[in-house]
């Protein structure tokens, strides 16, 4: 299609070319850009316990008032 051969090739080829352009843009854009600047987003953000544990004293949930002391 995007060459233009058989009956009619010089009417779809334009189309032809747009639609593997597109793909090809959507492929580099969605396997390296995207990834690239959530990378880059993410690196501003801090790490902090992922658990929602209250009883985890490490936990950003962690209420002492309600800890559960061991025997």
């Amino acid at each position: 299609m995007a060459m233009g051969f058989m009956d009619g090739g010089a009417q779809v080829a334009p189309l032809g070319r747009a639609v593997i352009g597109g793909l090809l843009a959507a492929t580099v854009s969605s396997l390296l850009i995207l990834p690239a600047l959530y990378t880059m987003m993410e690196r501003g953000g801090g790490r902090q316990s992922p658990s929602l544990d209250p009883d985890d004293p490490r936990s950003v949930h962690y209420d002492p008032s309600h800890a559960v002391v061991p025997n």
